[in-house]
């Protein structure tokens, strides 16, 4: 038995199909055809597997694929659930009145409104660079020069006193409620990463991000600087967008709190002076926290998740 995997990302549903049914001509007509989509049409897909196998059964999905030796985690035009939550600092879990030694516990809310919001605590510096070579999570090259000659003009303004050096990687912003493509005036979207190494020599930039999402077509990165007077800023102004509410969940990272500031209390301060004392959150400090950045959800470190209910 001879067994093959393929996958296929394309803009439309229409060309996805396309795309598909290039991919099987390719391998070679096929005795019997399973195939898995989170195209927010399936028919084109449907249609191309028809056509090439008689034995073709398929199904649409939005939990996301595996295919092609890669992870696909949805599609950027696509709507996702939004997801809040963290890594505790402890394994044990508990499920109604059971106890567990692993895995995750989730509360799934339906008919409720989930207003997330993702504080990196990061504010950019200079321009944003499209990355234009790259190898896993290496980035070889930016707009088409060396990484030094790209980011040292940058480099040479930067102060640590403006705070630690951090990437961000753009992100697909997130698509309309309909399940539309994304707005093409919204924002860019920046998960920030770890910055782990620079070799102006070799050309390198070593960043703490799956090698999927810098793989993405015109990804772009631009430098951050993380410190305790961003963190609390952007809580505040992203808090100060969300109307409402009958309270919700917090998760910051152990990083934070008095660890960032030097003192307790700053961002429950912050948050009820935005969103009204008579709101209710409550959470943990978390060793990883879960929320979406643009049309993805992220585990981050050294942010705070805030899912407020509506």
């Amino acid at each position: 038995m001879l067994l093959r995997s393929i996958a296929c990302r394309a803009p439309t549903p229409a060309a996805l199909g396309a795309e598909f049914a290039k991919e099987i001509a390719a391998a070679g007509a096929p005795d019997a055809l399973l195939w898995l989509t989170d195209a927010s049409d399936a028919a084109f897909v449907a249609r191309a597997a028809a056509d090439a196998c008689g034995a073709a059964v398929g199904a649409r999905t939005a939990g996301g694929l595996v295919g092609g030796g890669r992870e696909h985690y949805g599609p950027p035009e696509g709507p996702e659930p939004r997801v809040v939550g963290g890594i505790a600092t402890e394994s044990d879990l508990y499920l109604g009145g059971d106890a567990l030694d692993g895995g995750v516990v989730g509360l799934a809310l339906h008919g409720a409104t989930l207003d997330a919001v993702v504080g990196q605590g990061a504010t950019p510096v200079g321009p944003a660079f499209k990355v234009t070579a790259c190898e896993g999570n290496v980035v070889r090259a930016l707009d088409g020069s060396d990484v030094g000659a790209a980011l040292d003009p940058v480099l040479a303004d930067w102060n640590p006193m403006m705070g630690d050096l951090k990437i961000g990687v753009r992100v697909p912003t997130r698509a309309a409620a309909d399940g539309g493509p994304a707005r093409a005036d919204a924002p860019d979207a920046y998960v920030v990463r770890q910055l782990l190494g620079m070799n102006r020599e070799a050309s390198a930039l070593a960043i703490g991000a799956a090698p999927d999402l810098l793989a993405a077509e015109d990804v772009a990165i631009q430098l951050h600087a993380f410190g305790p007077q961003a963190a609390k800023r952007e809580l505040e102004d992203a808090a100060a967008r969300l109307t409402g509410g009958a309270g919700g969940l917090i998760v910051p990272c152990v990083g934070r709190g008095p660890a960032l500031y030097g003192e307790a209390d700053v961002e429950s301060r912050a948050l009820a002076a935005a969103l009204g004392r008579e709101l209710e959150l409550a959470g943990f400090f978390a060793n990883g926290e879960i929320g979406p950045v643009g049309a993805r959800t992220f585990v981050h470190t050294f942010s705070t998740v805030v899912g407020l209910l509506r």
